[in-house]
């Protein structure tokens, strides 16, 4: 709470304009610092308070590791449509110091073509959230479900691999990728959305149903081998690319992997090595892709 209060306060001392009044904040964020015995607080010019903000009307949708909400964000006399979403509650230690660090990794790549925009967040709110770019036309999925977007398909999958690129470059797995969290812009450009957050998925708690079911969903994206080391703390690299060709799957048939079975199936399938025959009206081409995305993971000719 009292490095919430002094985010807001540090915020405001850039807008001073009286020196006099800015030297007094000055002094008192120091003190209130060495009176709480707060050591290095960490003030990020990216911090965003949920008074800058105001939810749009309806109830948030949750995902696999927070909540999402439309949302203006009121900044500098403008205001901007924005997505906001609030993190499940991390049970695990230095979550605050986890968090702000995914931030400004995060804000590094906001100016990459193929990653959803940062534009701020507060790792010390509870529950902690962030603000990003607001992605008009919605996810990759529902996008293709439109009959003359579909010729955009394979160009948005160039532009996936491209950000996944750029993430791995700068020593970040993605860990999550699937259709939903691919949003396509007001330019009709793919952006990834909901990286890096492995520790937020793992250690959650007090989920509601919805919540628990979009994560129980997302192992049919992921491989063996991440569902053989559960206790695995970060995914590899190359778990993204499996992830990719199980997107290009998604597109194509519109469903998730294994269809309709449930969860708990899905699991046991994965598991076991299992495959699914090549969907009806897949190319040699476009199979002998995916087949070579899914190589070395022990799928065999399926998915």
């Amino acid at each position: 709470m009292m490095e919430k209060v002094l985010m807001k306060l540090h915020k405001e001392l850039g807008k001073c304009s009286l020196e006099t009044h800015c030297q007094l904040m000055r002094a008192t964020i120091d003190r209130v610092c060495a009176f709480a015995r707060l050591g290095d607080v960490r003030f990020p010019d990216w911090y965003i308070s949920t008074d800058d903000l105001m939810y749009e009307e309806g109830q948030g949708v949750a995902g696999t590791f927070g909540e999402v909400h439309r949302a203006m964000w009121f900044h500098g006399g403008e205001r901007t449509r924005v997505r906001m979403k609030q993190l499940f509650q991390d049970s695990s230690e230095e979550s605050d110091r986890k968090t702000f660090e995914q931030f400004e990794r995060w804000k590094k790549l906001s100016d990459s073509d193929h990653i959803l925009r940062f534009h701020g967040g507060s790792p010390v709110s509870k529950p902690h959230f962030f603000v990003c770019e607001y992605a008009p036309y919605g996810n990759l999925r529902d996008f293709l479900t439109d009959k003359k977007n579909r010729p955009l398909m394979w160009p948005l999958f160039l532009q996936v691999a491209e950000g996944l690129n750029v993430l791995h470059s700068h020593g970040i797995v993605h860990g999550a990728l699937k259709c939903s969290n691919i949003l396509i812009d007001a330019r009709y450009t793919a952006k990834l959305a909901d990286f890096g957050f492995t520790s937020a998925r793992t250690h959650a708690k007090d989920l509601n149903r919805e919540a628990a079911t979009a994560i129980g969903s997302a192992v049919r994206w992921k491989p063996r081998e991440i569902l053989e080391y559960l206790d695995m703390k970060e995914p590899p690299f190359q778990s993204d690319i499996y992830s990719l060709g199980m997107c290009m799957i998604e597109a194509l048939t519109h469903q998730p992997r294994f269809g309709l079975v449930d969860d708990a199936e899905a699991v046991e399938m994965i598991l076991r090595g299992d495959c699914r025959p090549r969907p009806d009206g897949v190319s040699d081409t476009v199979w002998a892709l995916v087949s070579q995305l899914n190589a070395g993971r022990g799928e065999g000719d399926g998915y």
